[in-house]
């Protein structure tokens, strides 16, 4: 009898183990992090042993979606896509991390162009091209993997001069990373869903060559350069990074100013004299107010990738309400921003904001850890159909 309790005890043991196991599996491929938060603490994930931060473990909430249900979306727009112009093998120093960080070979194959490399700011980038309506290609810059590390290294360097109250000018070579803030190196999933919404609108392309548009949050730039191509008035790209801008920059001044412009809405001006850039912190709500005067609409893509910043632009979108600006919102799954973003748009008056489900795409191309989190939905091997949310803002919609 004693043996048999014992045995009963031990196949408890076993069987709470196997359970726990089992769901921490589920827990697993449950969770859809996209960035990991605060990145201005990034000197913490420095090492290996960090813990998961509390909205990687959030399994119910609609912003974590892993496997959004496609064929339920109803506002589907014309298909176009985002090309790379080869594949080709290189060494291992290339290739740090991968779309799913995976160590397999296959993951030693870096999707980049044998003659497609530019160096922006002593920084390595690779270009992306990207198809859309009305305007055909338009190609941007995102970093390399090896210059992905190189800024993360960057990341953690102004973290820690920071808790040193260190001055950055004081001898040390400049860096690319003014904000400890990597993520406009590389291209996002909304970007291109807000580019493809605003070119087959027609209330917004009819009369684009007299709108003039502010992006916020730039990154790559491809939101601007798309949206210039395809002939508005005036598009100033803003970015709390300079990098950011010298991206948009570059690619507008070096690659994109002699593509065909498909625009129905021609114009005789270079797209380069057609966009402004500038520095601009999306949170600094007291010191630095949106640049509104003659602005039209107000685009921002996959900027919520924190709290603080849904919470921020929640104010941005306001202010520019409250400017008769229309305002248009993009963003992908998994970002923790969007909850507070909602909910500080209700609080501050606005009425009807909900977002509607389009069919982006996801990118292409190796990510650091850091930059984009393991099993996120916004990079895949190759371009897929994803859920991408759009909100589109008018000033009635605004009641406080």
């Amino acid at each position: 009898m004693q043996m048999t309790t014992t045995i009963e005890r031990v196949n408890a043991v076993v069987r709470s183990i196997i359970s726990l196991f089992l769901v921490s599996i589920v827990v697993i491929f449950k969770n859809d992090g996209e960035h990991l938060t605060e990145m201005r603490n990034v000197s913490a994930f420095a090492s290996l042993e960090y813990t998961t931060p509390p909205f990687l473990r959030i399994t119910e909430s609609p912003y974590h979606r892993s496997d959004p249900d496609l064929s339920s979306i109803q506002h589907q727009f014309p298909t176009t896509k985002t090309s790379l112009s080869s594949v080709h093998t290189v060494t291992d120093d290339d290739v740090l991390t991968s779309y799913d960080n995976k160590n397999s070979s296959e993951q030693k194959q870096a999707i980049t162009s044998s003659s497609s490399f530019h160096t922006v700011q002593g920084v390595v980038f690779r270009e992306v091209s990207n198809e859309l309506p009305i305007i055909g290609k338009v190609v941007v810059l995102e970093a390399t993997a090896d210059s992905q590390e190189d800024l993360i290294n960057e990341c953690i360097e102004v973290e820690e001069e920071q808790e040193d109250g260190c001055d950055e000018a004081n001898g040390k070579k400049t860096k690319r990373i003014m904000q400890g803030d990597p993520y406009g190196s590389v291209l996002w999933p909304a970007s291109w869903a807000v580019s493809n919404y605003v070119l087959t609108q027609p209330d917004l392309i009819d009369n684009l060559n007299r709108l003039s548009i502010l992006e916020l949050g730039s990154g790559t730039g491809l939101v601007s350069i798309s949206i210039a191509m395809g002939g508005a008035k005036r598009v100033v790209a803003t970015d709390y990074e300079p990098l950011a801008l010298a991206l948009t920059r570059y690619a507008a001044d070096n690659i994109n100013k002699n593509q065909n412009q498909k625009s129905i809405n021609p114009s005789n001006i270079q797209l380069s004299s057609r966009i402004e850039t500038q520095l601009l912190d999306l949170c600094d709500l007291v010191q630095q107010p949106l640049p509104l005067q003659n602005i039209d609409v107000v685009l921002a893509a996959d900027i919520m990738y924190e709290p603080r910043t849904g919470e921020a632009m929640a104010h941005r979108a306001v202010e520019a309400l409250r400017n008769n600006c229309r305002v248009i919102v993009g963003d992908s799954p998994g970002r923790p921003g969007r909850p507070a973003f909602l909910n500080t748009l209700k609080e501050l008056g606005v009425e009807g904001a909900e977002f509607q489900e389009t069919i982006g795409k996801t990118c292409s191309g190796p990510r650091h850890d850091l930059i984009c989190g393991k099993g996120s939905t916004s990079v895949s091997e190759t371009p897929q159909a994803l859920s991408v949310a759009l909100l589109d803002l008018i000033p009635t919609m605004l009641k406080g």
